[in-house]
């Protein structure tokens, strides 16, 4: 009997020391700073500066954790920096100064049942966070500060039981973010801001068995949810601001809650502050119903494109839920402003940073507690700002006309020159004119005395509005003949009425055409010339 112990203990000693001849030949080195056992369990001191290259493949624990006062600066993990541990259980970079973890970092680790994250710099999360990693069981994230989860980041971890998230500046818990954690256990989400906890919420955990949600800003719960945490086998609940009203009833009625009465302390409201709820009578925790104060805006016109803000105050208690309705239905909450510039504030005042056309309608405030329920409508009609546009000006509106008429001898030739154009004289090269259509003019009965023996000078000046000086055709004043003068200086007393542009510069006109018939009775020919000023063109008839 004592012979076949003996033989079994010596059996199993010699396959002991010949496992650990065999980890420890010369076929495997543990890696600096790091310690091994049977090449199963490597554990490295803090203040790795990379992740260790030559750890064996078959590791089923690697420890690779700084600590608070030594950590780890590893920054960024990427497929490429782990080796391919087939058979890797539980892995750990905590407090390593991780800020980005690649998509599929850990898709090579099938059997992995843990992995801690937790206290790293690790900004944002996704579904291909944890790609591959359908079995593992334990999440740590906790101590990333305003990491950001993404919709579906869990979604393939569908034997997930213990998710820890606390100290991660996490606002609420969405519900596209935790769907699918239906056989999840244990939740720690301490230290976070979460303001509300409903139903809703427990609802995605039905197997949920420990739960901590201290040091949030809690201020009630729901009995619903009162009801909810009564099944669970140990909760955390201390360090929220927690409002003593009628809500608390439960707690001191319900047996399966009483012993968390001691962990409750009383924030509020002011004769109750610091005081447990243990030692709160029944009869002092009252609650009053909702009620909107004051809205400073019933109705309102704003220009497209504005800031829209409308202030209120509300009261209640327990503190009113507050919900804020668009006119496209779509639904504000003060912890779950999703909606662009839209913003909901605690008291209940809505922001809008730039209103659209759809912003035009019925705006819905609704407060709710436990008390009953408030609604206020508020109409907003965004006005579109008109624009008009003008056509551009293809001339100078004010160009001002000096016409000077002097008696000369020689022959009459026309030169224009237009504002802003070269000069464009008749000859060989020039474009042909089409005849101008005749516009008529009214006679006048004004007169010149025959007996006027020369006339030394004549000056008209007018501002026209001129519409389209470049279609006005150029009257040729190269003819000698009487006739062919007369026509040509009835066709310039056209032009300038076209130019003037108005009926009450016909009898001008006309006395014009005179004072050019009387010029060709005499037979005295001259020079016109056009000059260019500035903004004032002169016309002039010059002896030569």
């Amino acid at each position: 009997m004592h012979k076949d112990i003996l033989r079994a203990l010596l059996n199993v000693t010699i396959y002991l020391i010949m496992m650990n001849i065999c980890f420890t030949s010369g076929s495997y080195v543990c890696p600096t700073m790091c310690r091994c056992q049977f090449n199963v369990i490597v554990s490295c001191d803090a203040g790795l500066q990379t992740i260790p290259k030559d750890i064996s493949e078959l590791t089923k624990s690697l420890h690779l954790a700084g600590n608070v006062t030594l950590q780890n600066s590893f920054k960024r993990v990427r497929p490429a920096d782990l080796p391919n541990m087939s058979e890797l259980r539980h892995i750990s970079f905590s407090f390593s100064e991780i800020e980005a973890l690649d998509d599929y970092t850990f898709s090579n680790f099938k059997e992995l049942r843990q992995l801690r994250l937790n206290h790293n710099n690790i900004q944002q999360i996704g579904p291909k966070t944890f790609a591959g990693l359908s079995k593992l069981e334990v999440l740590d994230l906790s101590g990333n500060l305003g990491i950001k989860i993404s919709d579906g980041t869990f979604r393939d971890l569908p034997l997930l039981q213990e998710l820890y998230i606390g100290e991660i500046n996490l606002q609420e818990l969405d519900v596209n973010v935790f769907h699918g954690l239906t056989r999840l256990k244990v939740l720690d989400i301490h230290g976070n801001s979460i303001k509300h906890l409903g139903e809703l919420h427990m609802n995605l955990f039905p197997n949920l068995n420990v739960l901590d949600i201290s040091s949030n800003s809690l201020i009630a719960l729901d009995e619903q949810v009162w009801e909810f945490i009564s099944k669970l086998q140990t909760l955390y609940i201390g360090g929220n601001s927690w409002e003593c009203n009628c809500n608390m009833k439960i707690l001191k009625s319900h047996p399966s809650l009483r012993n968390i009465t001691d962990a409750i302390i009383c924030d509020g409201p002011s004769p109750l502050q610091y005081i447990p709820l243990s030692r709160v009578a029944g009869s002092d925790l009252k609650c009053q119903p909702p009620k909107i104060i004051d809205c400073d805006k019933i109705q309102t016109h704003i220009k497209l494109g504005d800031t829209l803000t409308m202030s209120c105050n509300i009261t209640g208690d327990p503190f009113p839920f507050i919900e804020w309705k668009t006119p496209r239905k779509s639904l504000l909450y003060p912890y779950n402003t999703t909606l662009g510039s839209l913003s909901v504030y605690e008291n209940g005042s809505l922001h809008v940073m730039s209103t659209s056309l759809l912003d035009s309608g019925m705006w819905t405030l609704k407060i709710s507690n436990s008390e009953g329920m408030v609604k206020r409508n508020f109409s907003v009609d965004v006005q579109a700002t008109e624009t008009t546009t003008n056509p551009p000006s293809t001339t100078d509106t004010t160009t001002r006309l000096h016409v000077t008429l002097t008696p000369s001898p020689t022959k009459l030739q026309a030169t224009t020159v237009q504002k802003d154009k070269k000069p464009q004289t008749a000859g060989k090269h020039s474009t042909p004119r089409k005849p101008t259509s005749a516009v008529p003019i009214s006679s006048t009965s004004q007169t010149f005395s025959a007996k006027t023996k020369s006339l030394k000078q004549i000056s008209i000046k007018m501002t026209p509005v001129i519409s389209q000086p470049s279609q006005q055709p150029i009257p040729d004043f190269g003819q000698t003949d009487q006739g062919s003068t007369e026509a040509a200086w009835g066709s310039t007393g056209i032009i300038v009425a076209s130019v003037a542009g108005g009926c009450s510069l016909i009898p001008i006109t006309s006395l014009l055409i005179l004072l050019f018939k009387y010029i060709s009775a005499k037979k005295k020919v001259g020079t016109a010339v056009t000059e260019d000023t500035g903004s004032t063109s002169h016309w002039r008839l010059e002896s030569v």
